[in-house]
């Protein structure tokens, strides 16, 4: 489980935002990668109010995948008081996460079905722990979708609203739509060549909503020194938050030079003389993500160089608050072989040589 956090401070906030995500789409470190850089190179007013007027803001961060099992969205709250020590509150449960006087519901629009979201914490029932970091670690709460109270199909639109349970009244929604399946065309006898110096294709099937995507090629490889075998798998994120041209197309066809893949056995892989290598399988992972991340990246993305706007715009599709709320779908591939050109590259070439492949 992937936490990402990010602290950024204006003129009246501190603001918190959490990012959590089993399966995570995970383009989103580049993104905040990108903000932190953008907000480095912004110019200071020295008199800088930390702290205002209370605000319900809230903070969601949801991504909704039609595979049939249970759903977590993240949802907490800005952070904001008139006096005070903003250290110290990002430790205190209650102005990070919302009371029982707030409750969640997401509604099927499509179906007119919905239900109202379980808060759960999930560091003692699933074992997800937030990294260490400023803010509190435990309790770690998300907002739980139980996979049989509400239905769903790719295509339907999901709207979440929260609400305040003193009178009912929603004080921010947002929607998406659920994307279609997406699909790796694999190739019929599974077999991958990366060559240097030439490129290497990859074709998925995605539905008309799928906006973005990431490529994630994961390797296997065994071990042996001695007497001690060892299995690992090297993950090889080829590419994150790419655009899936509009051209009507369900088909998208990516491709990239074979150099990448000896180049991140260099990286991940010692050069030990003792130790005798064999390459196994490997799998191909495709994420796509609705337009809603789409936008986020591009709007995080577009003022974060040196000579880029002073102040850095933001994007949420709360209709009051920050985060996003959207769709994503993925789908991997197993058993995939390395060509016996690939191979006897990896064995034989200078480059590769002294990782003792056999």
């Amino acid at each position: 489980m992937t936490i990402l956090t990010l602290k950024l401070f204006d003129k009246w906030h501190f603001y918190c935002l959490f990012v959590s995500d089993k399966n995570t789409i995970k383009n989103m470190k580049k993104v905040f990668f990108a903000l932190i850089i953008g907000f480095s190179f912004a110019s200071c007013n020295n008199e800088i109010d930390l702290f205002a007027e209370w605000e319900n803001i809230p903070v969601v961060y949801g991504l909704i995948e039609a595979d049939g099992n249970d759903q977590y969205i993240r949802i907490e709250r800005v952070f904001q008081g008139e006096e005070g020590n903003a250290f110290d509150a990002a430790n205190n449960v209650d102005s990070i996460y919302y009371n029982d006087d707030t409750y969640v519901t997401l509604t099927n629009n499509t179906t007119g079905q919905f239900t109202e979201l379980e808060k759960t914490e999930v560091s003692a029932t699933n074992g997800w722990d937030r990294e260490d970091g400023l803010f509190l670690r435990d309790p770690n709460f998300l907002y739980k979708l139980n996979k049989d109270e509400l239905s769903f199909e790719p295509g339907d639109e999901l709207n979440l609203a929260m609400y305040n349970a003193v009178d009912d009244t929603p004080f921010t929604e947002a929607s998406t739509i659920v994307l279609e399946p997406v699909d790796y065309q694999e190739s019929s006898n599974k077999i991958l060549s990366f060559r240097p110096g030439k490129p290497t294709g990859f074709t998925f099937e995605h539905g008309p909503n799928a906006k973005i995507f990431d490529l994630i090629i994961y390797l296997n490889i065994t071990e042996v020194n001695g007497s001690e075998i060892t299995e690992k798998t090297i993950k090889w994120i080829v590419t994150q938050g790419d655009v899936i041209p509009d051209n009507g197309s369900p088909f998208y066809s990516f491709s990239i030079l074979g150099d990448g893949f000896y180049s991140i056995l260099l990286s991940q892989l010692e050069k030990d003389p003792a130790i005798n290598r064999f390459f196994g399988t490997m799998s191909v992972e495709f994420i796509v993500a609705g337009n809603e991340l789409k936008e986020f990246n591009e709007i995080a993305l577009v003022n974060t160089g040196i000579t880029s706007a002073q102040v850095i715009p933001t994007y949420s599709n709360l209709s009051n608050g920050l985060g996003i709320l959207s769709s994503k779908a993925s789908s991997i591939v197993d058993e995939l072989v390395l060509s016996e050109v690939a191979l006897d590259t990896l064995r034989n070439s200078e480059l590769t040589a002294e990782l003792n492949f056999f």
